[in-house]
């Protein structure tokens, strides 16, 4: 499933325009999620590899609080393009490209034989295809 990392700003934020390098995005205070999860740890490795470090103002448990805190002008934050869709469509945030090979993702959801799983978990597993047929 694509899964493309974008940039949510306030509409009047300097970076509001797209599209815009992760070196720019730096510069900046972000809002993140918490240190554990994979996009942090992700984001965090990709500032050491330009030798800087991210400046997070604060950290929220989910997408949708993340945005909320952008909306409110408390920073800026990099989340997937779906999430930013979803509460874009009633939160006042503006939705930036980035500019870098990286924020174009392919998740993937592996399981040994399909014809084996339980049915709540073939269920969700179609269910995932819809959604995803439905968003790309």
């Amino acid at each position: 499933m694509p899964d493309r990392l974008v940039l949510v700003t306030p509409p009047d934020h300097p970076l509001a325009a797209s599209p815009v390098n992760y070196s720019r995005i730096l510069d900046f205070k972000l809002i993140g999620l918490p240190k554990r999860t994979a996009l942090m740890q992700f984001m965090n490795r990709l500032a050491n590899e330009l030798g800087r470090a991210v400046d997070y103002r604060t950290r929220a448990e989910n997408f949708e609080s993340v945005c909320h805190m952008v909306e409110c002008g408390a920073g800026i934050a990099v989340v997937p393009q779906t999430a930013a869709l979803r509460y874009g469509r009633y939160m006042g945030i503006n939705i930036a490209e980035i500019d870098e090979n990286w924020a174009d993702r392919e998740l993937y959801l592996c399981v040994r034989n399909e014809l084996q799983l339980p049915g709540y978990t073939a269920s969700l597993l179609d269910h995932l295809r819809r959604y995803t047929q439905a968003v790309t």
